[in-house]
This record gives structure tokens, C-alpha cells and sequence, in this order.
């Protein structure tokens, strides 16, 4: 028990299962539920892993990072609980373990409760939490955003129902490509990741390809998207290469997918802790240029399904553009807020522009 829940039961947050009538659900054998990860029997992963060696070590590695992943279904079950396996040994100290290692609740589409791991929750550990009453409710169960998930137990009360929730209104999931920051670094629990907030808000299927420090465009991974079935590519590539990197995979990743998916709307972000002080605003302004100069080309050779949305505009009106990251670079939870409201009306263009092609 952390000391501090001693004199304030409020830090209290993890709660061992202490249910005599839990029934659990082996997630792998009840994927019907599962949304943004694929599995085998070891781990949860986010894709192909061969193709992730392929691009880089990192990208290897951070493949097996959950985030973006989802259970959704209904259930009148009285308390929700997750029993889990994994590794949590990348605690950070500017990410709270509520975020990067722990789940989240939604019930109806509206925050409930966080599933929180602790410190010493070394390779998994049991948590629920409590309805006040008894009825049925959509859940919705955001996976961690850092650090490997081996295997997940869904706990609900013997009788309760376990059923599909409601298809996405866009079942063809949005695919969002970047750096830590499409990751989710630092958000302080996995619903307050940008992609996460549209996702409920336009209420798509999604899938995050977010990869912090190794988001460079590599050939392979641009071959790899551009085969991938979404709906919508957001390409929030910006971050992790050089500017002379940026400039040279840049446009040829979108040149990629392009030639595979001639139709798919595509979306290009710049990076948000635009000008924040102390970061090199001259070298913003280059590389939002280089992502600029995709967009404005894929416009003069005729395309009608590109996007382009300019990360500076997302802070740009707060008193103190710092104020929303965690260290001038990473967001906070309103940071990511901001973002979300910013992409929104784009994205939500996008999606409708399908709904008219049919």
C-alpha cells in the first residue's frame, strides 16, 4: 500500500480482487473483444514482427508496447477487473505508471475508474473496480501505453453478461504513424492519448503505430503501411529524424502509400511543441516546410485526399505554450486535449468523405 493512502484512502487506487463469485476471460480466447493489437501466445503486439525487425531494433522492441490496444464489450456485471501478465520495468520519470502500465475504464463512453499497476507490480498483477449498481454498460478498456502485456484476464460476476459491444460507426481503422508523442508519451493514463480522445469522440476502430524515438520513415515500414486495410492514414511523422532525413523519407513514404492506395485519405501533421522556448524554432519551421511541401505537391498533381494540419496551432493561443508538455516536447494531458480538438475537424472530413464514395 502506497504510505501516503494511509492518512488519504483517495491514493488508494489499486485494489486486490477479493471476489468469491469472479469468473475470468482468457482475452486470446475471446478476441471477438480485442481492438488495436494482434496476439500469439506469448505477447500482445501492435505489428507484423518480422517487418518490425526489418525497420529498426527499436521499432523491435517497442512493437510489443501495447498502446492503442482495446477491449470493448457490454456487460451487467456489478465490477470490472483485470488480472494481467507483463513487464513493466520502463518506469519513467516524467510518465506516472498510470499511463504507461496501467488500464483505464469507460463505461457508456465516459471516463470511469483507472485499473493502476503499481511500482513493485513486477510481471503483472490483479486490480478491479466497483459500479455503483448493477445494469448494463458499454465497456471500453484501454490497454497500457508503454511496456509489454503477456497475457490479460477479464474478471466479471459469474452471471453477468459478456457481449459484443456496438461496430464502430467507421470500422476500417484509422492508422496513426509517429513518433513517442502518437505513442502516447506522457499522457497520465491511455484514454488521455490523442488518438484515443478521437477515436471516442468520431467513434472509429484505430490502430497506433506510434514508436517513440524511432519514427524515421524507414523504407520497410513505409512498405508495410502502405499494404495495411485502413480507412484513414495519419501521418504524424515528424519528430525522430533529422531535418536532412525528414527531407529525404518524407514525401517518399507518402509517394508509397499513395501508389498502393491511390484513393486513402491521408492526413499530415507537424510536430506540436512547435517554438516552445528553448527548442530551435528555425528548425521547426524546416520541417514543417518539408511536410508542407508533401502535402502541396500531392495537391498540384491532382490529389483530392490529402490533409495537411499545422502543429503550431494546436498551443499557439495558450498563455504559456510550455504548459502544455511535460518537458517542452512530450505532452500533458491537456496538451493531448488540444491536439485532439485541433485534428478533429479534419479527421472527421476525412471519414465523411468515405461515407460519400459508397
Amino acid at each position: 500500500m502506497n504510505p501516503i493512502s494511509k492518512i488519504d484512502k483517495n491514493f488508494d487506487v489499486s485494489q486486490t480482487i477479493d471476489k468469491d463469485d469472479v469468473v475470468f476471460y482468457n482475452i486470446k480466447e475471446n478476441d471477438w473483444c480485442l481492438h488495436g493489437l494482434k496476439y500469439d501466445n506469448k505477447c500482445f503486439y501492435r505489428m507484423d514482427k518480422e517487418i518490425a525487425k526489418e525497420v529498426s531494433t527499436g521499432v523491435e522492441v517497442l512493437n510489443y508496447h501495447t498502446s492503442g490496444g482495446r477491449l470493448r464489450f457490454v456487460t451487467d456485471s456489478e465490477y470490472i477487473a483485470i488480472s494481467f501478465k507483463g513487464s513493466l520495468e520502463h518506469h519513467m520519470n516524467h510518465m506516472p505508471l498510470s499511463g504507461s502500465s496501467s488500464f483505464d475504464i469507460y463505461a457508456d463512453n465516459i471516463f470511469y475508474r483507472p485499473l493502476i499497476t503499481t511500482v513493485d507490480a513486477v510481471g503483472g498483477m490483479d486490480t478491479y473496480r466497483e459500479f455503483p449498481d448493477r445494469k448494463p454498460r458499454e465497456i471500453l478498456i484501454h490497454f497500457p501505453l508503454y511496456n509489454p502485456v503477456d497475457e490479460v484476464y477479464l474478471g466479471l460476476q459469474k452471471d453477468a453478461t459478456f457481449l459484443p459491444a456496438k461496430p464502430y460507426t467507421y470500422q476500417k481503422p484509422v492508422v496513426f504513424y509517429g513518433s513517442s508523442i502518437t505513442q502516447g508519451g506522457c499522457a497520465s493514463r491511455p484514454g488521455c492519448q490523442y488518438s484515443a480522445i478521437l477515436a471516442r469522440k468520431l467513434d472509429f476502430d484505430h490502430l497506433n503505430l506510434g514508436f517513440s524515438g524511432n519514427a524515421k520513415g524507414e523504407p520497410a515500414m513505409a512498405d508495410y503501411l502502405a499494404n495495411l486495410d485502413m480507412s484513414v492514414f495519419v501521418m504524424d511523422y515528424d519528430h525522430n529524424s533529422s531535418v536532412e532525413g525528414l527531407q529525404e523519407r518524407h514525401e517518399q513514404l507518402f509517394k508509397t502509400i499513395r501508389e498502393k492506395q491511390p484513393e486513402l485519405p491521408v492526413i499530415m501533421i507537424s510536430k506540436p511543441d512547435f517554438g516552445i522556448p528553448y527548442n530551435t524554432k528555425e528548425e521547426d519551421i524546416k520541417r514543417r516546410d518539408i511536410i508542407y511541401t508533401t502535402y502541396k505537391n500531392a495537391l498540384e498533381n491532382g490529389d483530392k485526399n490529402v490533409y495537411f494540419v499545422d502543429g503550431e496551432s494546436f498551443w499557439i493561443n495558450e498563455t504559456d505554450p510550455g504548459d502544455c508538455t511535460v518537458d517542452g516536447v512530450h505532452p500533458t494531458d491537456h496538451g493531448f486535449a488540444l491536439m485532439a480538438k485541433g485534428i478533429e475537424p479534419v479527421l472527421k472530413q476525412a471519414l465523411e468523405s468515405l461515407k460519400k464514395e459508397c
